[in-house]
This record gives C-alpha cells, sequence and structure tokens, in this order.
C-alpha cells in the first residue's frame, strides 16, 4: 500500500523586521522674561515620547514630541531653576504585514552652549526603533492512519500575535505639598508598574506613575516622590479572558501647577498625557510528528527546524543596586540627583549596565556646581527585558558617595523549544522490505541504545518490543537481549 502524507498548516510567529531611524535636534531655545537668565548651564536633557502610530499605505509612522530640558544657575549662582522646550518628530519605515508593531526610543547624545543669558543652543540626536512581529505558515507532516506506520510525537505549546491596539489617555491627581513650597525646579515621571486584565473585547489598564519633583521650600531644595495611580478600559475587538495580554505605557507631555488652598495649606495638581501600547496573543497547543518510518518499505523524511515561542506571562521585577563613587572635592552637601543607564546589556551573570550619577551640589559658600560619577553594575538576575531606572538616592559619607539605585526590569516570561520536526515523508514506490518469516529476533543492546532506533532498523513496532521486554524507560541502561516481535 503506497502511503499518502496527510499534511497540515502550523500558524506560528515571525520576526518580520527590525530597523531604526536616527533623527537629529537642533533648537535655538530662547528664555522668555518670565525666568530668570541663564549664567551657566548645569545639565542638558533629552527626551522624545511616542503619541500615536499608524499604517498609512506602504509606511508606518510613529509620530511624537522630544522635550529638551535644561538645568541652569542663575547670576549669583546660589538658586537654580529649569526651562524645557519641545518640537514634534515623525518617523516613517516601510510597511511589512505584521501583528505586532514594538517601538521604543532612545537618546544617543545632546549637548548644550548657552550662546547669551538668554539663548541657549542645543544639539542632539535620538532613535526610534521598531521591531515587527507577524505570522508565518509553515506545512507540517501529520500523524499517519495506516497500520503499519510508526510515529513519534511531541505536544508543543506556543502563542501567535493575535491583534494589538493603542490608546492615548489623560491622567489628573492632586498632590498635597507643604505649604511653604514656592516653586518647582524641575521633575520627571515614570512608569512604576503597569498590570492589565483581559474581558471580552476589552482589557483593563491599571498601573501607577511616579512623579519625582525637585521644590523650592523657603530657598532650600528638597526631592520629593509621588505616586499616581491610573486606570483606564481598552476596546479590544475578538478578545477574550483566555488570551494573553501585555502591555507598554509611556507618558507623554505633563504639567504641574501648585495652588494654595484656604486654609494656609498648598496643592499641586497634576495633568499628564498617557500612551498605552496593547499587545494580545493567541494560545496555541498541537502535536508535531519527530520521526516516522514503515515496517514494510522505507520512508524519506523532509525535517526542519522549527522554533516555538511560547509567552507565558508579563512580569516587572525591582532590584536594588548599591555602589560606591569618590565624592568630588569641594562638595559640601547634594541638592538634586539624577542618572542614567548606559550600555546596558545582559549576560550568563545577569544584568550589565554602566550608572552615570549627576549631583547638583553646594559648597560650603553656597555656590551651586554640577558633577557627575559612574558606576559599573553587575547584578545577578534571572529575567531578561526593558530596564527602567526608577530612583537613585546617594548620601555623603566622608570623601566617599553611597549610592542606592531601584531598577525594574519588566518583559515577558517566554520559552522557546527548538524541534526538528517531519514536514513531509515520502515512501519510495518500488522497494518492499524482504520478511525473514521467523516470528521472533534477537538483538544484543548496548546502554544508550533506544527502543525506537532498534524497532526502526529491524522494521518492528517499538510499543511491541517494549511489551515483549517488559520496558518502562526508552533508553536501554544496562547490557540485554531484546525480543524483537517480527509478526
Amino acid at each position: 500500500m503506497d502511503h499518502q502524507a496527510t499534511k497540515r498548516v502550523l500558524r506560528l510567529s515571525k520576526e518580520l523586521c527590525d530597523v531604526f531611524e536616527e533623527r537629529a535636534v537642533d533648537m535655538d531655545m530662547v528664555l522668555p522674561d518670565y525666568v530668570p537668565e541663564v549664567t551657566a548651564v548645569l545639565k542638558c536633557s533629552l527626551c522624545p515620547t511616542v503619541t500615536a502610530r499608524y499604517r498609512s499605505g506602504d509606511r508606518y509612522t510613529v509620530s511624537g514630541t522630544v522635550t529638551v530640558r535644561i538645568l541652569y544657575l542663575t547670576e549669583d549662582r546660589t538658586d537654580v531653576y529649569s526651562y524645557e522646550a519641545s518640537q514634534p518628530f515623525t518617523v516613517s519605515f516601510p510597511s511589512v504585514q505584521a501583528i505586532h508593531h514594538n517601538v521604543c526610543v532612545k537618546t544617543d547624545y545632546v549637548h548644550s552652549r548657552a550662546v547669551s543669558s538668554r539663548r541657549v543652543d542645543i544639539h542632539g540626536a535620538f532613535r526610534v526603533y521598531l521591531k515587527a512581529v507577524g505570522v508565518s505558515e509553515q506545512v507540517v507532516y501529520a500523524p499517519p492512519e495506516e497500520r503499519d506506520m510508526h510515529y513519534r510525537s511531541k505536544p508543543v505549546h506556543y502563542t501567535v500575535p493575535f491583534c494589538e491596539t493603542d490608546k492615548a489617555f489623560s491622567v489628573e491627581d492632586r498632590l498635597t505639598v507643604r505649604a511653604e513650597t514656592d516653586r518647582i525646579v524641575t521633575s520627571d515621571v515614570c512608569i512604576l508598574s503597569t498590570e492589565i486584565k483581559p474581558l471580552v473585547n476589552k482589557a483593563i489598564i491599571k498601573g501607577i506613575l511616579q512623579l519625582k519633583t525637585l521644590e523650592c521650600k523657603n530657598g532650600q531644595y528638597d526631592t520629593e516622590y509621588y505616586e499616581i495611580p491610573f486606570s483606564q478600559i481598552v476596546d479590544v475587538d475578538g478578545l477574550c479572558e483566555e488570551r494573553l495580554c501585555r502591555v507598554d505605557v509611556s507618558v507623554g507631555e505633563y504639567e504641574l501647577r501648585i495652588q494654595s488652598e484656604e486654609g494656609g495649606g498648598a496643592f499641586c495638581w497634576f495633568d499628564g498625557k498617557l500612551f498605552a501600547s496593547v499587545q494580545c496573543f493567541e494560545r496555541c497547543e498541537d502535536e508535531v510528528v519527530l520521526d516516522v518510518y514503515s515496517v514494510d518499505k522505507p520512508i524519506l523524511c523532509e525535517t526542519s527546524l522549527i522554533e516555538f515561542a511560547d509567552n507565558e506571562s508579563e512580569y516587572n521585577r525591582m532590584y536594588p543596586i548599591r555602589g560606591t563613587a569618590e565624592c568630588p572635592e569641594g562638595l559640601h552637601d547634594i541638592v538634586d540627583v539624577t542618572a542614567e543607564l548606559k550600555n546596558i546589556t545582559f549576560d550568563d551573570t545577569g544584568l550589565c549596565a554602566c550608572a552615570v550619577i549627576g549631583l547638583v551640589g553646594r559648597d560650603e559658600g553656597g555656590t551651586l556646581s554640577y558633577y557627575e560619577r559612574t558606576i559599573d553594575i553587575h547584578e545577578p538576575c534571572d529575567e531578561r527585558g526593558d530596564v527602567q531606572l526608577l530612583k537613585a538616592e546617594v548620601v555623603k559619607q566622608a570623601q566617599e558617595l553611597r549610592v542606592l539605585l531601584s531598577v525594574s526590569v519588566k518583559g515577558m516570561t517566554d520559552s522557546l523549544d527548538a524541534v526538528t520536526v517531519v514536514c513531509d515523508a515520502v515512501a519510495e514506490q518500488h522497494t518492499v522490505f524482504v520478511k525473514s518469516g521467523a516470528s521472533i529476533r534477537v538483538v544484543y543492546a548496548e546502554p544508550g541504545d533506544n527502543v525506537w532506533d532498534i524497532a526502526k532498523k529491524h522494521h518492528a513496532c517499538a510499543e511491541d518490543i517494549m511489551a515483549e521486554n517488559d520496558l518502562s524507560d526508552w533508553t536501554i541502561s544496562v547490557p540485554t537481549m531484546l525480543m524483537i516481535p517480527m509478526l
């Protein structure tokens, strides 16, 4: 009987492209009259954020805003102020038939120079990265139904991109501050945590923003941290509770306003724009054939190595990282601390990075200066994902700076199972195995031999060999004589 191979199609996740575009930032920042003049720029930062993503024709477009902020000294060099300016950007990529579009933005560099007391020259660059993921079709061999055919199979579990959707929304909150707060010098916002719950055609996003402020209170500077919860419902057509979702939330423009209360207190009003990208995965289970043979005729197999990616759940791990650095000469007290992680990689030991610590500090005469110190990070961790610096604290002790960083690693717990799968099996048309006529054949098996390979070699049934020899393990552990049923 000729073997008629049956085939079927698997839908698998496939990376379609991984590209980036660089954008230059050249800005002539002019300070308005209502802020003090610039004597010296302490620090300049560049922060690009994505506010919209869409496909149009044969292009995939990412748009957003890049904000440049300077921290500077006034004329007597005892007060610090900040000023920021923003400009839009648009990046267009060639469109591919992707289901998920993973977009991220990273700053390359930024330089600033005060050309006058009211003008600052800014030069910098940033990159917009796009990783597009779609679905590919893989034809595989199906388990045969003929009685003379024997196969070995394996169950596989994997996930396939299902859909994605974006949602822009606002977050407002009333934050209590001290009554003596005169002004907020500078601020930063990051996403402290997120979670997503899939429902029917909807998903609920919850999370916490962390707002860091440098506040001036009666001529003194204090750093404060605030936590702002948010919640948003996103419409996702076709979503159900059994599907897996992940969410990425970024912060766009925001505004802070300090207002006094009638009772003598004060509060700060936060008004921010958030952008959420929701990606959904379909969980799949299947059975693939690893090997096949016939007891009657030779079978020629075509195999392929297939990777089954299984995204299981989303995680967000926090790591406290401690380090020390040399104290700058003449530093009397610390006014503000900023930090940035660079050269982020993962190796067998965990997370590796370089932390650049920025300090605004006073000398004994009250003059403000800016200092930078670097710390090499080698932190053991099992996760691999997006790394974010949440908080940086520095304490001056004698001639040493003690640094405590709070770092999060966010991503998906996943597994990658590489399996050699039979894609096609064809019987040789004019060859048939010659039967010996004996009902039992005796062979000698060495330790490490596999019953499946022995059965395939002798054109016998592997299950019959297991039963005949009362074996419970497919691999032979000790030298033994095997009885092989041939009928």
